[in-house]
């Protein structure tokens, strides 16, 4: 017996030594486009800076790239072209479980010099929207592991940032140079969405859950101001969130468990071959899942939410590129007994001792939208998109008499609740649908021009009713049901005068129109209500912003 014991020990010993002693590697890949045509660039160099053998590889025909038998830890990417800017990609983290798949540009270089020398540098957080010059940066998912108070939520690292605060109530909310957190533009792969918070209400902005999983998230830009003249309807910051595309070469799955939730996340392509992906994440918070099991016992107002994001790419040989995405969520809770102190609600019976509250709020969001991109010659692409977005929030407080029970001997045993009604109900909803198409051209390296229109319908479904004990009968606080549309049009002129000094100038007109509900009717209204015609024109040189507005209203 003992002989066996030692062989089984010796057996496990060399096993495991034989696991540690594994050099671990993993595949890096991706694709390089420039910038601004974002046609794909042939022969570029892709460097392994900090290796031993100094590892590498040059662009295809497709601007794809391939470096195998990575050694697993952080690495940095140099990336170098014949009349291009070279770059340096830092902290780019490889893992044994996951192939690393990016996505990169370049810039075209303004100044031709007969001999020139290029030193790498590092342009850490450089912003996607090559449009955008000042008071924006990228953010990307492996940063939000590294900043403190993070939590694996993007919106909380954004405090760490000049100019950017938070409340102190442990929420999400980005105060940006002092403006309200409800001006905060939310965007998904560049249209704008929902608030991306789960337990939304009609005057919260901010949460402690986000539903923004850094699984499935790219590189996102965050502007607090200099807005591009695309922006041309933002008070405070935009966040636009991007989803990266999912494995085209193999299917890789990830399953976690958390504090916050417990997720599955399965990627891969659609077929051998083909350049087509997808990426599908769910999650289920882990609260609600011990809840239901019974494992937290009676605990009540336990927070329970789901959420769940895709985005799916579409390569086609002459037709462009054509990408599906969305994200959403549902959340809820219960508070039986609720007070003020726990929850403030409507109404005026929250703090009598004989009245018991009963409090049951839903909240839902949806964003989903199909782009289309298209190279027309060398030198321009076109960007089509069509959106929908929906949030919906759903308020039930039932209020129920409350009656001491005594024994024969007068001692109190317990409350009894009687005569339940359901005194508030409340029911927001604000679906919206939009259509962007957005033209870019490059004349050359030192000039690009943009032009752009975007139509929005939005709409507003409100109910809200109460009923009052005293007249025993239910009122109507709210019964609206109404759309507004708006029509945007955006010209950007980029001007490159040399690698250190850029202009960026361009005019942004909106119109808001009161269309009766028909998002056909784009006409001006002849019923006598106004419509607001709004003209910006901005003007941006690296640090210096000049903008200029003029408000017409017509009638």
């Amino acid at each position: 017996m003992e002989q066996k014991f030692n062989l089984t020990a010796l057996f496990m010993v060399v096993f495991i030594s034989r696991i540690f002693s594994q050099n671990l590697n993993q595949t890096v890949r991706g694709t390089i486009l420039d910038t601004d045509s974002r046609l794909p660039l042939i022969g570029a160099q892709v460097v392994l800076s900090g290796s031993d053998n100094r590892m590498g590889a040059v662009t295809n025909m497709q601007g794809h790239f391939r470096l195998e038998n990575v050694p697993i830890g952080r690495v940095d990417l140099q990336l170098s072209y014949l009349g291009y800017e070279a770059q340096t990609i830092p902290n780019i983290v490889v893992n044994s479980g996951k192939e690393v798949v990016l996505s990169l540009q370049m810039q075209e270089s303004a100044v031709k010099m007969k001999e020139v020398t290029i030193s790498a540098q590092e342009h850490k957080g450089e912003a996607f929207n090559e449009m955008a010059l000042l008071s924006a940066r990228s953010i990307s998912p492996e940063e939000t592991n590294r900043y403190a108070g993070g939590f694996n939520d993007p919106s909380r690292i954004l405090s760490n940032f000049a100019g950017i605060t938070s409340t102190q109530d442990g929420s999400n909310d980005i105060i940006v140079r002092g403006n309200s957190p409800k001006y905060v533009q939310w965007r998904l792969e560049g249209e704008q969405i929902t608030n991306l918070n789960h337990f939304g209400d009609q005057s919260a902005v901010g949460c402690s859950v986000s539903i923004l999983n850094n699984n499935l998230l790219a590189n996102s830009d965050f502007y607090t101001g200099a807005f591009s003249p695309e922006f041309g309807d933002v008070l405070s910051g935009v966040y636009d969130v991007r989803l990266r595309a999912g494995n085209n070469e193999k299917r890789e799955s990830v399953f976690g468990f958390g504090l916050l939730g417990t997720e599955m996340t399965f990627e891969g392509p659609f077929k051998k071959g083909y350049g087509g992906s997808f990426l599908v994440n769910y999650r289920y918070s882990t609260a609600g899942l011990l809840s239901q099991l019974g494992l937290l016992g009676d605990i009540s107002g336990v927070l329970t939410f789901q959420d769940a994001a895709f985005k799916m790419v579409f390569p086609t040989k002459k037709a462009g590129v054509f990408s599906l995405f969305g994200m959403g969520g549902a959340s809820n809770f219960s508070f039986e007994d609720v007070t003020p102190a726990i929850w403030v609600i409507p109404g005026s019976n929250a703090s009598r001792t004989e009245i018991r509250n009963d409090f049951d709020k839903k909240a839902q969001l949806f964003n989903t939208g199909i782009r289309h991109t298209i190279n027309i010659g060398e030198n321009s692409f076109l960007n089509t998109t069509l959106t929908f977005s929906r949030e919906g929030i759903e308020d039930d407080i039932f209020e129920a008499g409350i009656v001491k029970i005594y024994d024969d001997g007068g001692a109190f045993l317990y409350d009894s609740v009687i005569n339940k009604k359901t005194s508030f109900q409340g029911n927001l909803r604000k679906p919206t649908y939009r259509g962007s198409m957005t033209y870019s051209h490059k004349f050359n390296a030192r000039h690009k021009i943009q032009v752009g229109t975007k139509y929005t319908l939005f709409s507003y479904q409100f109910d809200q009713s109460r009923f009052q004990g005293d007249a025993n009968e239910r009122f109507v606080l709210l019964d609206f049901n109404e759309n507004v549309g708006t029509l945007r049009n955006f010209v950007s002129w980029k001007f490159r005068a040399g690698e250190n000094l850029t202009f960026v100038s361009g005019i942004h007109q909106m119109n808001v129109l009161f269309n009766q509900k028909a998002p056909w009717n784009r006409a001006l209204p002849s019923s006598g209500k106004p419509a607001l015609r709004a003209l910006c024109i901005w003007a941006t040189v690296n640090t210096v912003t000049w903008r200029a507005s003029t408000i017409i209203l017509q009638k």
